[in-house]
C-alpha cells in the first residue's frame, strides 16, 4: 500500500466517507490516515475464489460443529437436560 498524496493529516471517519465517496480510486482508512488500494484483477479475483472454495467445507464444519457444541454445553448449563 502507498499512501495517498491527499490530504496530508489525519482525517475523521465523516471526511474519509465523504472523499471516499467523491475519489474514483478506493482507499483504505487505518486510524485517521489514509491509503490507496489497488485494483482488483482478474488473476486477483481467480485466486480469492479458488481460497474461499477450497477453506469453505473445512470452516463450515468447525463452524456447524461448534454450534452443535454450544447447544450442548446451553442445555446442560441452563437447567434443559
Amino acid at each position: 500500500m502507498r499512501k495517498t498524496p491527499f490530504p496530508r493529516r489525519r482525517l475523521s471517519l465523516d471526511e474519509y466517507l465523504a472523499m471516499e465517496e467523491a475519489s474514483p480510486v478506493k482507499h483504505e482508512f487505518v486510524a485517521g490516515e489514509v491509503y490507496a488500494m489497488s485494483g482488483v484483477t482478474l488473476r486477483h479475483n481467480i485466486i480469492t475464489l479458488n481460497l474461499v472454495r477450497r477453506l469453505h467445507g473445512p470452516a463450515r464444519a468447525t463452524l456447524i460443529g461448534g454450534k452443535s457444541s454450544m447447544r450442548t454445553f446451553e442445555s446442560r448449563h441452563s437447567g434443559n437436560t
